[in-house]
């Protein structure tokens, strides 16, 4: 599914990995809005350092858990990413719910956002909630 591809990618990258690497596989699954809002965030220079000074490095699984919201040409699906961590200090694993916003557009489906499921979208398609 589209919605657990993206939080796979989103959820998984390492301190020495190029920002453009990192962003790659998301562009194609995802709208231009979102992307741009993904791409600054990514470049964001005190994140950058603190992955690299902790030595950081997440992999993560994800399947689709639930549909939360259905509408014409409009999916919010409930998306548990879990992730490994490796830093300087050590190995963790933690599981966030996320509410992923997939939409038609053109021939195809596109990510048109990503939230945790406690804060996210709770329904209605982008011109609904802007």
């Amino acid at each position: 599914c589209l919605a657990a591809r993206f939080a796979v990618a989103y959820g998984s990258y390492s301190y020495d990995q190029p920002t453009a690497s990192y962003l790659a596989p998301l562009r194609p699954m995802t709208t231009a809005a979102l992307y741009q809002v993904l791409a600054r965030s990514a470049l964001a220079p005190g994140l950058r350092q603190q992955r690299a000074s902790d030595h950081l490095t997440v992999t993560s699984q994800a399947q689709t858990q639930q549909i939360r919201d259905i509408e014409p040409g409009t999916v919010i699906t409930i998306v548990p990413l879990a992730q490994d961590t490796t830093s300087i200090s050590g190995q963790a694993h933690s599981t966030t719910d996320y509410a992923v916003t997939v939409i038609s557009q053109g021939a195809g489906w596109k990510v048109y956002d990503i939230e945790p499921a406690a804060a996210g979208d709770q329904g209605g398609g982008p011109d609904e909630n802007g």
